[in-house]
Order: C-alpha cells, then structure tokens, then sequence
C-alpha cells in the first residue's frame, strides 16, 4: 500500500473511532463557549458579537476565521442540537485528517515512514485528546492541521536552492490566514523564520519583508474593522487583559478548569458574570479589555513571587496536565516523556527534523506559562508530541535491515539538503 492509501486507511480507521465515541457512546459535549456563541450570532445576526453570558455587541474576544468556518453550520441548522453535533462531526473529520497526515509530516522532515505511520496510528485509535479535538468548541483542532501543513510546506521550501519572490507571497499569505485562526502562531512564525535564516542567511532578509507585508494585507482589514467597531488598534484579539488578569490573582490556579471554580473567575469573566458583561456594555469591549490589563500587571509587579510560582505550575501544567481520570493522565504523561526522549534521540539522527519540531513545542507553548491552561491548549502540538515518541521506532526498524539494506538508506541525506548554504532572491 502506498503513503496515499495508508493515509487514507488511518484517517478511516480515526474517524470510525470518533464517530463510535460520540454517536455510540454519547461521548458528547455541546456546549457553547465564546467561539460558537459568536458563529451563531454570526448566523442569525450577521454581526461578528455576543460571545459572552449576555448580549454585549461586537467582539474581538476571538480570532475571526474559526467562527466564520462554524457559522455555515448554524445558519443551515439554526441554534439547534443538529447544528452541534454537525458541528462536532466536522471537527471529528478534522482530527482524524490531523492523524491521516503524520506520516506525510515525518517524510518531509527526513523521518522514516514507519515513524509517521506508527504516529498516526496510535493518535487514530487512542484518543487521549478525544474532548478538544472533537468537541469544536475552539479552534484546536485546525490549528494543529495548519501547523502540519506549515512544516511539510517549510521543508520544501528549506530544500530549495534558492527563495523566489513568489514563495514568499505565497508564504505570507498562508501566515496570514493563520493569524487570523490563532494569533499566537505569531511566535511560531518567527521561529521558523529563524530557522530560515540559519540556512539562507542574509539573503532571507528581502525574502522576509516581503512575506511580512504580504501577511499584514491579509490581517489588516480584520485590525481596520476592530478599530472602527471597537475604537483602538490591537493584534487581532483583544482578550490578553482578561486571560492576564484571571489568571493572576490572589485566587488563581495553574489549571483552567481549577480556576474557572474560583469566586474571582465567576466575578471577572464575562462568560459566567453578567455584571461583567454589564461593564462591557457601558464602557466597551476594548476599555472593559484594558483595565483587566492594568490590574494583571500592577498584580504580577505588587506579587512577584506568586506570579513565579503560578508560571512554574503553568508550565508543569502545560506539558503534565492535571486530568482527573489516572489512566488518561498516566497515558497523556507517559506520552510527553516518551517525545522528549524521542527528541534527544531525534538529535543525534536527524538534525533538520530536531530544529523543526523543536522549535514549534518552545514556541507555542510559550503563551501558555503566563495564562491558564489545559490540555486543549497544548493540543495544536498533540501531533508532533506523537511523532516524536515514535521516532525511535525509525532505530528498530534501521536496524532489523540487513547490512547491505542499511547501506542504501541515507540516513543523513535529508539533514544535509536542508543545511548546505543556498541563496534568497
């Protein structure tokens, strides 16, 4: 069977499990947090608002592209359960596709099929991510496609000989698209722009600017529109104040469904408070966004030791999250420990593959030290963890070859076209 068909053969066997889960087992969550409350406000209204407990009119509370993809659903069904389990039903497919592409990730960074396949499998049939990747109450699970996408079409790009002017519109376009999915991939962007740099040196530099503006032509008119209908200029999203503030206080924890428990969370945020959601009607998104950025930074500066600690258990958070059912969070640690010995190993074999995947763990999951988090938020990267646990997978099966077998495998062959020096014009 070819790549194509063993692709195809994970993404069934993935999705079949899902649908088992959630159709057999009633394994289901419908709920609606900020992201559909606004698709259906934008079906029913055409107005891009209300996420929160109350009516409070426009919002950038979101970033706009996840609630653009769910609105279609809610304006066929209406504000109805059908409409959610579409809309579960369609994240489902997503995740399973997430799976379906590991092993096409794993060839183009110069890792054996057999990694990327066993990837794809366990992720298929062992959904330790089962709730933020099917529910489609947030944008996780198209985050971690983008990304998949973005690393096989990044290794292409580092394996050329040169950086045309038309990569790199094509470059800022596709980033564009995904800052206006998730604006935190900010970070990961630049972190493969360095990586670009490592290899094209100086002559990425136009190559950059060009990619750059490009991405701002996409994103501009989203900051055009909060400017008029919000009255202040801000990337994309306007939420950092809140999330700062709700997550650094006298009452706050590491993890989000510990802190969402607290009388400070049920006061402040103004998807569980209405009188929080009265202040944003009487001052405004942007102004009510702004205090909550005042007093999370004169908090952070008056508690500089309780701002470490919450940032230290962040982190622990983070990467081991604190899941209630033993066998899930055993199984979800074991996992992590299993990728960070497989990205040592992947170190001393494949050198290009190590930077990339490297990379995208340490900067995405950056944000998430200094707000609440749990294991959605470190879902967009679920997929790398998988590849990495099964990268030594590609030792075992090197050395179960013959001697002359191993002699036709160039092991280093991948490294080295991604690092010999090329030019950008």
């Amino acid at each position: 069977m070819n790549l194509r068909g063993i692709s195809l053969a994970i993404w069934l066997a993935a999705f079949a499990v899902r649908m088992v889960l959630i159709f057999g087992f009633h394994r289901q969550e419908l709920g609606g947090p900020e992201p559909v409350r606004i698709a259906v406000a934008l079906a029913t209204t055409g107005s891009f608002a209300d996420p929160y407990e109350i009516p409070t009119g426009p919002t950038a509370h979101t970033a706009p592209l996840y609630p653009l993809m769910l609105a279609p659903i809610y304006a066929v069904w209406g504000n109805t359960r059908t409409a959610d389990l579409a809309r579960v039903t369609f994240s489902a497919a997503g995740a399973s596709a997430e799976y379906a592409l590991l092993p096409w990730v794993a060839s183009s960074l110069g890792m054996t099929a057999a990694t990327g396949i066993a990837a794809g499998i366990a992720g298929a049939i062992l959904p330790l991510h089962y709730w933020p990747e099917c529910m489609g109450e947030f944008e996780v699970t198209w985050v971690a496609l983008f990304l998949e996408i973005s690393v096989i079409l990044f290794a292409r790009f580092m394996a050329r000989r040169s950086a045309a002017p038309r990569s790199a519109v094509f470059a800022g376009l596709w980033s564009g698209a995904g800052l206006l999915l998730a604006p935190n991939l900010l970070v990961t962007f630049a972190g493969l722009l360095a990586l670009a740099f490592a290899r094209f040196r100086v002559r990425i530099v136009r190559w950059a600017m060009l990619a750059t503006l490009t991405a701002l032509v996409v994103v501009t008119p989203w900051i055009a529109r909060n400017y008029v209908r919000l009255g202040g200029l801000f990337f994309i999203r306007d939420d950092l104040g809140l999330e700062l503030h709700v997550s650094n206080n006298s009452e706050a924890r590491a993890d989000e469904e510990q802190n969402m428990a607290t009388r400070f969370f049920h006061q402040e945020h103004p998807f569980m408070s209405k009188a929080a959601g009265m202040r944003i009607r009487e001052q405004g998104e942007l102004a009510f966004e702004r205090d909550h950025l005042r007093q999370a930074i004169a908090w952070i500066g008056a508690h500089p030791a309780g701002f470490l600690r919450l940032t230290v258990q962040r982190i622990v958070n983070f990467w081991f999250p604190a899941l209630s059912h033993p066998l899930h969070r055993g199984a979800v640690w074991t996992l992590t420990i299993a990728a960070w010995i497989g990205l040592f190993y992947l170190s001393r074999e494949n050198p290009f593959a190590t930077a990339v995947l490297g990379t995208i763990l340490a900067s995405f999951s950056l944000v998430y030290y200094f707000v609440q988090n749990y294991l959605r938020y470190s879902h967009p990267i679920y997929w790398a963890l998988l590849l990495l646990a099964a990268a030594p997978l590609s030792a075992v099966s090197y050395l179960s070859r013959s001697t002359a077998d191993r002699a036709r495998i160039p092991r280093s062959a991948a490294f080295a076209r991604h690092t010999k020096p090329g030019r950008a014009g």
